[in-house]
């Protein structure tokens, strides 16, 4: 269903999965998510979810 990457690492190091939340900003990213969902209250919220980081991907490449 997803990637299974390695683990990444950062300065010869493993990341932990708080630290790696941290690095790339997760819990921000989350926040943000479900405001927006919480506002905007969709009738299909997995394809909003979808849309919403699919958004968020192109803006960010």
């Amino acid at each position: 269903m997803f990637e299974n990457n390695d683990s990444e690492v950062i300065g010869g190091r493993d990341l932990n999965s708080e630290q790696y939340c941290r690095v790339h900003n997760i819990p921000h990213i989350l926040r943000n998510a479900v405001a927006e969902i919480c506002l905007y209250k969709p009738h299909r919220p997995i394809t909003f979810f979808k849309e919403y980081f699919q958004k968020l991907e192109a803006e960010i490449i």
